[in-house]
């Protein structure tokens, strides 16, 4: 239905009205598509099915491996499984001895319990500085169509918040909406998506982004344990959503900003964030690909559909891809 010829059948009778562009249930009943005999739809679907597989093979590891990097937040900086097992005498479980000795044989207390000894505990705001979104004026042509993503709550389906539908330019940056430098972990704060999850993105380059969403950058945390201390903080953080107008829901500033974080120096930050850093990146190469995948799914289905391009060449083009 996206191919030349069938566009041309719809707007042809989409101009037919003098109110506004209209197809009739009739006119579309009586509308035509070219497609190729059976066998070779077949064939075509063969070959986008190898796309379509791998990319959802690379959703499902992905998948996997975000569990695994939020299981492994879970045992270091929230359930100290290694400082008790060191307590304990024994060796913690899944890690050499140099990552071992990072972490205390011993606990001391807090305003929340009992912490390792050495490490702090703080509110967000102590460990990151907290940025506020906006959105430029539509009417504007000189603030739109730029190189630079504006991210809105709608886009941030991943830890990565690496898409966008809008774009903006340099002039729109204070004026308007505000830069979230990479690296910055980005929350929907307003929305009513907010009261089924709290949606939360890593940005992987310089972005923009609009009033619903806050950009938390790192000062006193490594950027990766910021991001999964976020991801970990979510189910705790959706029952705290309050509604305002229209059923809008709000994560209210104060509430987020006094989150607790317990983390160890920065020295020591930086070693235990490895794992997480190196999750991360494999998830982000993933989606890359998959992203390339899917481009080239959706640029030859007209194509092998038209007869332009036909089913051996595709097949080549796609081995080597896959």
């Amino acid at each position: 239905m996206r191919a030349p010829h069938f566009q041309a059948q719809l707007w042809r009778l989409a101009g037919d009205t003098d109110i506004f562009p209209y197809v009739s249930l009739t006119q579309q009943r009586g509308m035509c598509l070219l497609v190729p005999p059976l066998p070779e739809q077949c064939a075509i679907a063969c070959i986008l099915g190898a796309l379509d597989d791998k990319i959802e093979l690379n959703r499902k590891t992905n998948e996997t491996l975000e569990a695994m990097a939020r299981a492994l937040f879970q045992s270091w900086f929230v359930d100290f499984d290694p400082v008790r097992a060191k307590m304990e005498g024994r060796q913690p479980e899944g890690m050499d001895a140099e990552t071992a000795r990072l972490f205390p044989s011993s606990f001391e207390d807090s305003e929340l319990g009992a912490i390792p000894s050495g490490w702090t505990c703080l509110p967000l705001d102590s460990w990151v500085s907290a940025l506020s979104g906006g959105t430029p004026a539509k009417g504007d042509p000189s603030l739109w169509n730029g190189g630079i993503p504006w991210v809105s709550p709608k886009s941030m389906t991943s830890i990565h918040a690496d898409e966008a539908e809008d774009f903006v330019t340099e002039a729109a940056i204070g004026n308007g909406t505000r830069l979230a430098p990479q690296g910055a972990t980005l929350i929907m704060v307003r929305g009513m998506g907010l009261h089924q999850k709290v949606r939360i993105g890593q940005a992987v380059v310089d972005v923009a982004f609009n009033q619903d969403v806050k950009a938390l950058v790192p000062n006193a945390i490594d950027e990766s344990l910021l991001l999964f201390a976020m991801l970990h903080a979510q189910a705790g953080l959706l029952t705290k959503v309050e509604t305002s107008g229209h059923g809008t829901g709000k994560l209210a500033s104060e509430i987020l900003l006094a989150h607790p974080i317990t983390m160890p120096s920065a020295t020591t930050q930086r070693h235990l964030a490895l794992p997480f850093a190196r999750t991360s990146r494999i998830i982000a190469l993933a989606r890359d690909e998959s992203r390339t995948l899917t481009a080239l799914r959706d640029a030859l289905l007209p194509k092998l559909l038209s007869g332009e391009l036909r089913v051996p060449e595709a097949e080549r083009a796609v081995s080597k891809v896959l």
